[in-house]
């Protein structure tokens, strides 16, 4: 009888346990109930430009699915000062003037968290967009000489921590890969370049 009483306490025992762990809802073949969150926030980032180093600053967000994959856009523009001479022919001859260069982009932004419930996880991110670069004379800032577009494609790598439910900050390291540019001094291979990148993004990350 003793024995009995404890098979069968042991049964009850295992049989509260599998109830337990099997909370979290039932099994399916198709699983639903996706979580739908969302994030945004800024970083900064330095890179090579036409050989010296360059700082933009830029923001983004998006939707977020089940606290992974960030669906959504960026914006991002040159910060520091460049400057390129440009040789133009006048009827007095060949002048060669100092123009200052801007730079911006913006466009889609694929983003996916490994793991995002660990405090120091992975994160993979996927920057496709277009962008322009303008030329403007030194002593007259006010008016562009010419400008030339671009499109844009940086494949990103970085480590993201958790500093609260709401808040993470990221750092990554990418590539900047771009098309040729239609006019200007400065090619493609002037502003492609690895990139390092950091910021801090708030949201409701589904957790």
């Amino acid at each position: 009888m003793k024995n009995r009483n404890t098979l069968f306490g042991i049964l009850l025992l295992w049989t509260a346990t599998t109830f337990a762990q099997d909370e979290g809802g039932m099994q399916t073949l198709f699983k639903g109930g996706k979580t739908i969150g969302g994030m945004g926030g800024v970083f900064t980032q330095v890179a090579a430009f036409n050989g010296e180093p360059g700082f933009y600053l830029g923001g983004g967000g998006g939707a977020l699915i089940n606290g992974k994959l960030m669906i959504g856009g960026y914006g991002m523009g040159l910060i520091s000062s460049h400057s390129v001479n440009i040789t133009s022919q006048t009827p007095e001859g060949a002048v060669t003037e100092s123009f200052n260069v801007d730079m911006g982009q913006g466009g889609l932004w694929l983003n996916y968290s490994h793991r995002p419930e660990r405090l120091v996880h992975l994160n993979y991110g996927l920057m496709l967009g277009a962008g322009g670069l303008s030329y403007y004379r030194t002593n007259d800032p006010s008016r562009s000489f010419y400008s030339s577009g671009y499109f844009a494609v940086t494949p990103s790598l970085g480590v993201e921590v958790n500093l609260f439910e709401f808040m993470k900050l990221r750092a990554s390291g990418a590539y900047q890969l771009s098309t040729a540019f239609e006019r200007g001094p400065l090619q493609n291979t002037d502003i492609n370049s690895p990139m390092f990148r950091i910021g801090l993004f708030v949201g409701y990350f589904g957790n």
